[in-house]
């Protein structure tokens, strides 16, 4: 086709940006402190300190990859 091979490129780059768009939609009414991995790990590491018998009862330790996953899918679109 006459591109080098790199035909793929352009829809590639317009697929990630049409992505990246729906998903600074789908987070975009929500702050920082429950979109950013660092802040919600922080207020589980809070909480974890503060009440430690909650935390446990509430098995976090083993929900919180759950939880953090859709955060750090979202920063690796952006990766």
């Amino acid at each position: 086709d006459g591109d080098g091979g790199e035909g793929w490129a352009l829809p590639l780059k317009q697929k990630v940006e049409e992505v990246e768009a729906e998903a600074e939609w789908l987070f975009g009414d929500a702050a920082p402190e429950f979109v950013e991995v660092r802040q919600v790990r922080a207020r589980f590491a809070e909480w974890e300190a503060t009440q430690p018998s909650s935390y446990a009862d509430a098995y976090i330790g083993v929900c919180l990859p759950t939880l953090l996953s859709p955060l750090v899918r979202l920063q690796l679109i952006k990766w």
